[in-house]
């Protein structure tokens, strides 16, 4: 039996989120995500793969289709098709979380832009809400992730 523990020794970035690879095997992918706050995921898809994510620490603004944003905090879990956009924002305090992934075809060949933005932002109560998440996609920085480096 594997034994991780999932709240200690947490990275956090000054500048981008960092996905850190706490499992990577031939059936799936296992990381934990650290946010500090007004840092964002921008809006991504896994084609190939649900997305079960499970918060751990901090509360965050989580959205998936439909562009709604929900904030969401310690133990919850969220499920995203595969295939569904989806993005986080952590607003307002830190936000660690979870995500699991299902092994995706042809992963070693395939390359994904992720999308990260830091933005300053008005609390949404504790509901879903009509804020979209990439309204202000002019800060966003881009850069190329080997999947098999951080998934």
């Amino acid at each position: 039996m594997l034994s991780i523990p999932l709240n200690d020794n947490v990275i956090f970035h000054d500048k981008d989120p960092y996905a850190e690879p706490l499992l990577v095997d031939k059936t799936g992918r296992i990381l934990r995500f650290a946010l500090k706050a007004g840092q964002t995921v921008r809006e991504h898809t896994a084609p190939h793969s649900p997305v079960y994510v499970v918060v751990l620490k901090g509360s965050g603004l989580f959205s998936g289709a439909g562009d709604l944003e929900q904030r969401c905090g310690p133990g919850t879990l969220l499920v995203f098709e595969a295939g569904e956009p989806h993005a986080i924002r952590a607003d307002t305090e830190d936000l660690t979380f979870v995500a699991f992934l299902q092994v995706a075809p042809g992963a070693q060949q395939a390359t994904w832009t992720i999308r990260v933005m830091a933005q300053a932002s008005t609390p949404i109560p504790c509901r879903s809400a009509s804020s979209p998440v990439s309204a202000t996609a002019a800060n966003a920085v881009s850069r190329p992730v080997d999947l098999l480096s951080v998934f």
